[in-house]
């Protein structure tokens, strides 16, 4: 099976919340990339069903089960 992906665009001068696609309660979102975190290197697990992207970024997500350690950790 293959991981679910969710790319996120925005050209906007402003910040642009986006809600996220609802599925499974074991399921959550995790954010593999986001141009405009210095951090992004690292995966971090999302605790909300939006998400706050910044002027002129890019961010990726992946749908991760709850409790699983994010890649790379």
């Amino acid at each position: 099976m293959d991981d679910t992906f969710l790319l996120l665009l925005n050209a906007s001068d402003e910040g642009i919340g986006f809600q996220l696609p609802s599925h499974r309660a074991d399921l959550t979102w995790e954010r593999v990339l986001d141009t405009a975190v210095p951090d992004w290197d690292r995966p971090s697990t999302l605790r909300a069903d939006r998400y706050r992207l910044r002027s002129r970024a890019l961010a990726v997500l992946r749908v991760r089960r709850r409790g699983d350690a994010p890649a790379g950790v």
